[in-house]
């Protein structure tokens, strides 16, 4: 379905942008990267649908950028955790 392919392509594409890039999964670029890919692919649905003159919809939208950033975005908020609680523990280890 077309939300699943949303979710599917958007974490593979964090995934992946981290790995070419070789940034922690923490970082933000992964997740900016994804985003921004998001924004271009609602713009160009937004203009494909205004120029057919098909009805576009925020909702749908707002369901597109949810679904394409939910994982992405739970991974990038896991991995900052783990690593805080990491530096956390080496600090009182000092």
């Amino acid at each position: 379905s077309h939300a699943v392919l949303h979710i599917h392509l958007g974490l593979a594409i964090f995934l992946l942008s981290g790995w070419l890039l070789r940034k922690r999964l923490g970082s933000a670029v992964p997740w900016a990267i994804v985003a921004a890919l998001e924004m271009v692919n609602e713009t160009s649905d937004f203009i494909r649908y205004y120029v057919s003159g098909w009805p576009w919809t925020a909702t749908n939208t707002i369901e597109d950028i949810v679904n394409t950033l939910f994982w992405p975005t739970v991974l990038v908020l896991l991995f900052r955790r783990r690593r805080a609680a990491r530096q956390k523990d080496i600090a009182r280890a000092r």
